[in-house]
Protein backbone atom coordinates (compact mmCIF):
# COMPACT_ATOMS: atom_id res chain seq x y z
CA UNK A 1 0.00 0.00 0.00
CA UNK A 2 1.06 3.52 -0.83
CA UNK A 3 0.54 6.61 1.22
CA UNK A 4 0.85 10.28 -0.11
CA UNK A 5 2.86 12.91 0.93
CA UNK A 6 2.09 16.77 -0.10
CA UNK A 7 4.69 19.24 -0.85
CA UNK A 8 3.46 22.50 0.19
CA UNK A 9 5.20 26.58 -0.52
CA UNK A 10 5.40 28.54 2.74
CA UNK A 11 1.44 28.85 2.03
CA UNK A 12 0.32 26.01 2.19
CA UNK A 13 -0.29 25.40 -1.81
CA UNK A 14 0.85 21.78 -2.88
CA UNK A 15 3.44 22.03 -5.29
CA UNK A 16 3.55 18.31 -5.65
CA UNK A 17 1.85 15.02 -4.31
CA UNK A 18 4.11 12.21 -3.94
CA UNK A 19 3.26 8.36 -3.88
CA UNK A 20 5.48 6.68 -1.17
CA UNK A 21 5.83 3.00 -0.97
CA UNK A 22 5.17 1.01 2.25
CA UNK A 23 8.69 1.18 4.42
CA UNK A 24 10.41 3.53 2.40
CA UNK A 25 11.77 6.30 4.47
CA UNK A 26 10.65 10.01 2.52
CA UNK A 27 11.78 10.83 -0.45
CA UNK A 28 15.13 8.21 -0.29
CA UNK A 29 16.48 6.69 -3.77
CA UNK A 30 13.41 9.06 -5.56
CA UNK A 31 14.55 9.80 -9.48
CA UNK A 32 13.57 13.32 -10.01
CA UNK A 33 15.47 14.82 -12.63
CA UNK A 34 14.61 18.13 -13.60
CA UNK A 35 11.61 18.65 -10.96
CA UNK A 36 11.10 22.47 -9.77
CA UNK A 37 9.89 22.56 -6.43
CA UNK A 38 10.07 26.83 -5.84
CA UNK A 39 9.55 27.57 -2.37
CA UNK A 40 9.26 24.05 -1.12
CA UNK A 41 8.93 23.27 2.78
CA UNK A 42 11.34 20.26 2.82
CA UNK A 43 12.61 20.75 6.18
CA UNK A 44 14.23 17.11 7.94
CA UNK A 45 13.28 15.78 4.42
CA UNK A 46 15.38 12.57 3.46
CA UNK A 47 16.94 12.55 0.24
CA UNK A 48 19.23 9.94 0.80
CA UNK A 49 20.41 8.63 -2.37
CA UNK A 50 18.41 10.30 -4.40
CA UNK A 51 18.47 11.29 -8.34
CA UNK A 52 18.61 15.54 -7.98
CA UNK A 53 20.05 16.17 -11.74
CA UNK A 54 18.66 19.78 -12.46
CA UNK A 55 15.92 19.54 -9.96
CA UNK A 56 15.11 23.22 -8.58
CA UNK A 57 14.77 24.28 -5.13
CA UNK A 58 14.99 27.64 -5.66
CA UNK A 59 13.69 29.61 -2.02
CA UNK A 60 12.94 26.71 -0.21
CA UNK A 61 13.38 25.21 3.39
CA UNK A 62 15.73 22.18 3.11
CA UNK A 63 16.72 23.08 7.11
CA UNK A 64 17.83 19.48 8.07
CA UNK A 65 17.41 17.68 5.14
CA UNK A 66 19.45 14.26 4.39
CA UNK A 67 21.17 14.50 0.84
CA UNK A 68 23.69 11.80 1.76
CA UNK A 69 24.87 10.22 -1.69
CA UNK A 70 22.30 12.21 -3.55
CA UNK A 71 23.12 13.26 -7.19
CA UNK A 72 22.65 16.66 -7.92
CA UNK A 73 24.40 17.87 -10.18
CA UNK A 74 22.84 21.14 -12.06
CA UNK A 75 20.59 21.22 -8.63
CA UNK A 76 19.18 25.12 -8.12
CA UNK A 77 19.36 25.83 -4.29
CA UNK A 78 19.62 29.41 -4.82
CA UNK A 79 18.50 31.71 -1.79
CA UNK A 80 17.74 28.06 -0.05
CA UNK A 81 17.56 27.24 3.31
CA UNK A 82 19.96 24.20 4.28
CA UNK A 83 20.71 25.34 7.66
CA UNK A 84 22.01 21.46 9.54
CA UNK A 85 21.51 19.23 6.02
CA UNK A 86 23.83 16.95 5.00
CA UNK A 87 25.41 17.20 1.71
CA UNK A 88 27.75 13.79 2.74
CA UNK A 89 28.70 12.45 -0.14
CA UNK A 90 26.53 14.43 -2.52
CA UNK A 91 27.40 15.06 -6.26
CA UNK A 92 27.33 19.00 -6.59
CA UNK A 93 30.31 18.93 -9.48
CA UNK A 94 29.72 19.68 -13.10
CA UNK A 95 27.69 17.57 -15.14
CA UNK A 96 28.46 16.12 -18.48
CA UNK A 97 27.44 19.46 -20.28
CA UNK A 98 29.21 21.30 -18.18
CA UNK A 99 26.68 22.88 -16.09
CA UNK A 100 26.66 23.43 -12.47
CA UNK A 101 25.22 23.70 -9.30
CA UNK A 102 23.65 27.02 -8.55
CA UNK A 103 23.93 27.96 -4.67
CA UNK A 104 24.14 31.97 -4.65
CA UNK A 105 22.14 33.05 -1.96
CA UNK A 106 21.97 29.20 -0.03
CA UNK A 107 22.32 29.33 3.74
CA UNK A 108 24.41 26.60 4.27
CA UNK A 109 25.69 26.66 7.83
CA UNK A 110 25.96 24.36 9.74
CA UNK A 111 25.90 22.29 6.55
CA UNK A 112 27.13 19.21 6.65
CA UNK A 113 29.55 18.85 3.50
CA UNK A 114 31.77 15.96 3.91
CA UNK A 115 32.96 14.29 0.92
CA UNK A 116 30.46 16.13 -0.98
CA UNK A 117 32.09 16.48 -4.36
CA UNK A 118 31.52 20.51 -4.94
CA UNK A 119 33.59 21.50 -8.12
CA UNK A 120 32.55 23.71 -10.14
CA UNK A 121 29.64 24.42 -8.25
CA UNK A 122 28.49 28.78 -7.68
CA UNK A 123 28.20 30.75 -5.14
CA UNK A 124 27.97 34.34 -4.22
CA UNK A 125 29.05 36.87 -1.42
CA UNK A 126 25.46 36.22 0.03
CA UNK A 127 26.00 32.20 0.62
CA UNK A 128 26.41 31.28 3.96
CA UNK A 129 28.68 28.52 4.28
CA UNK A 130 29.61 26.44 7.89
CA UNK A 131 31.99 28.03 10.09
CA UNK A 132 35.91 27.09 8.42
CA UNK A 133 34.15 25.91 5.55
CA UNK A 134 36.53 27.55 2.22
CA UNK A 135 34.48 27.55 -1.12
CA UNK A 136 37.82 27.76 -3.64
CA UNK A 137 39.71 24.76 -1.52
CA UNK A 138 36.79 22.67 -3.13
CA UNK A 139 36.50 24.05 -6.23
CA UNK A 140 33.30 25.97 -6.06
CA UNK A 141 33.28 29.07 -8.30
CA UNK A 142 32.25 32.34 -7.14
CA UNK A 143 30.22 34.48 -9.14
CA UNK A 144 28.56 38.17 -9.06
CA UNK A 145 26.55 38.69 -6.69
CA UNK A 146 23.23 40.26 -8.80
CA UNK A 147 20.73 42.88 -7.07
CA UNK A 148 16.97 42.08 -7.34
CA UNK A 149 16.84 45.60 -9.33
CA UNK A 150 18.90 43.64 -12.41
Amino acid sequence: MADKIEIVDEFGEVLKTVKVCEGQDGFEGVSWEGVYLYGAQLAGANFKGADLYMAGFFMANLDGANFEGALMQGVDLKEASCVGASFRNANMGRDNIGGAAQLQGANLTKAILNRAKLDGAEYDGRTLFPKGFYPPSHGMVETETKNSDD
